[in-house]
């Protein structure tokens, strides 16, 4: 990726949520899969971090215009994989969307 994908993203985000250091970024390209599967070093992944549904939806509309892959990061704790990049990517983490906005008791929903 590109300076110009780096600065888009921090746009979106704010620059204190756009990862881009191999240290910084290397938790977030691996899940609890055993054997534990590493992208090789040759390619480098972003990670963002958005704060709500609105900044999600920028980064995969920058995403898709710009034809780079992207792929959500929950709590790495998946056994599959799914959180893994296999090209260089933007990983959309969704760390800090981590605040209850409603409970609906009766239909047994949160948000």
């Amino acid at each position: 990726m590109t300076v110009k994908d780096y600065l888009a993203l921090e746009a979106i985000v704010g620059t204190d949520y756009v990862l881009t250091d191999r240290e910084q970024t290397e938790s977030y390209i691996y899940d609890e899969i055993e054997p534990a599967y590493r992208p090789e070093a040759n390619f480098s992944s972003i990670v963002v971090k958005p704060a709500n549904a609105e900044e999600v939806s920028a980064v995969v509309k920058y995403a898709y215009e710009n034809d780079i892959p992207f792929l959500t990061r929950g709590g790495g704790t998946g056994q599959a994989g799914g959180c893994t990049p296999i090209v260089e990517s933007i990983i959309i983490s969704m760390e800090r969307m981590n605040k209850v906005l409603e409970v609906d008791d009766k239909n047994m929903v949160a948000v």
